[in-house]
C-alpha cells in the first residue's frame, strides 16, 4: 500500500498514542477512525489480521525519532506500526 505520510504527522500520531488519554484505546478498537481523526487515510483492507497491538508507551517514547524515521523513508508502513508489540 502506497500512502503518502507527512513526518510530522506520523510524529504527530505517536505523540496523540502515548499522551491523549483514549486514543491509544481508540486505535486499537477502531483504527481507520483513530487515523482519521489524526489526517490520515487508511484503507481497513490493510489492518493487521489479529488486530492492532501497540508497544508499551515507554517503548514509543524511547523510539519515537526512529519509528518516525522508519515510516517517513518507507521502511515501514502505518500499518506495520499498528502490528508492532503489544501482548
Amino acid at each position: 500500500m502506497e500512502m503518502e505520510v507527512e513526518r510530522e504527522t506520523i510524529h504527530a500520531l505517536l505523540v496523540r498514542i502515548v499522551e491523549e488519554p483514549g486514543y491509544r484505546e481508540l486505535l486499537i478498537a477502531n483504527p481507520v477512525e483513530a487515523l482519521a481523526q489524526a489526517g490520515i487515510t487508511f484503507d481497513p483492507a490493510y489492518l493487521p489480521s489479529g488486530g492492532v497491538k501497540l508497544p508499551p508507551n515507554s517503548e514509543i517514547e524511547a523510539t519515537l525519532e526512529e519509528l518516525t524515521d522508519l515510516v517517513e523513508a518507507g521502511k515501514s508502513h502505518i500499518s506495520g506500526l499498528l502490528a508492532i508489540g503489544g501482548p
